[in-house]
């Protein structure tokens, strides 16, 4: 009975790991070619899909994620690589709404306000992404968030059938970064079950 509890685990470990490895595995090695981190070999787009994330750490502080992604945003205009930008992500959040942080942000470097769409109902990556095919009727875009959330985003719009490429804005480091990288990790997995059913549910309607 000992054994077989122990090869019972042994098995259930194993399978545990592949869930895991198997789609970080292949969504990194698919979208790295598509993550630019010099900005003048990205193609001209018409648009960029801007992800939200909070203006503001949980201790208050500036968030270097927010920020990166906005300087970026801005550069893309500086260099007439995007004419206008979707910002995206949630406004049922209690104090803030992603998309206004994200446009007063910009408006503060002179993005102008018509350059500029606010998606509040980009609650996750998939959503974000999926409607700017569905939405905007964008099938070319420039997705704007830090290198190891462009692996995923990518992957979204490469099985959507959108033709998106990456600025890859360098990852932060210290604890925020790692602790950022571990939960990425494990959105992956849940980013590749979520296409998983959305082909089934699409190949059976």
């Amino acid at each position: 009975m000992a054994k077989f509890v122990s090869k019972f685990l042994l098995w259930i470990g194993i399978v545990g790991i592949a869930i895991f490895v198997i789609p970080n595995f292949f969504i990194v090695s698919s979208q790295r070619p598509k993550i630019y981190k010099d900005i003048d070999s990205l193609l001209v787009h018409n648009s960029a899909l801007l992800l939200g994330t909070s203006p503001r750490m949980r201790s208050g502080r500036p968030n270097p994620f927010f920020e990166g992604r906005i300087r970026a945003v801005v550069d893309l205009f500086e260099k007439e690589k995007i004419r206008q930008v979707v910002a995206s992500g949630s406004e049922d959040l209690p104090f803030y709404s992603e998309p206004g942080a994200m446009k007063e942000a910009l408006l503060s470097f002179g993005i102008p306000e018509t350059s500029i769409i606010e998606d509040g109902e980009g609650d996750d990556t998939f959503q974000s992404i999926y409607k700017m095919g569905q939405v905007y009727g964008s099938e070319s875009f420039i997705i704007v968030t830090q290198e190891f959330h462009s692996f995923r985003a990518l992957f979204i719009a490469d099985t959507l059938g959108l033709n998106a490429e990456a600025y890859g804005i360098p990852n932060i480091g210290g604890s925020a970064g790692i602790s950022m990288g571990i939960r990425e990790s494990l959105a992956r997995v849940k980013a590749f079950l979520d296409i998983l059913i959305y082909r089934w549910q699409g190949f059976y309607e």
